[in-house]
């Protein structure tokens, strides 16, 4: 995708279709890293598109209304393309 970051979107993605998931989680299933994980969500909870929760010693992030929207229009944007 030219126009869209490929790392984003898959994690955006990821989380609307599996719904809320543990940030290692998250990281093992799109193929990045943790680190990568960890800094992306803090920007998108800055955004109010994904809420962090505290679960222990584990961190789970689950989309918003306004996250879910996005990443369906996310989500589109890649099923048009791969056509």
């Amino acid at each position: 995708m030219i126009f869209l970051k490929e790392k984003p979107s898959r994690i955006m993605i990821t989380l609307k279709n599996k719904g809320p998931m543990y940030l290692s989680k998250i990281a093992k299933e799109t193929d990045t890293t943790y680190v990568y994980v960890t800094n992306l969500m803090r920007t998108l909870a800055a955004r109010r598109w994904v809420i962090i929760e505290e679960k222990g010693k584990y961190r789970v992030a689950r989309l918003t209304e306004d996250g879910i929207e996005l990443a369906k229009i996310i989500s589109e944007i890649y099923d048009k393309e791969k056509g």
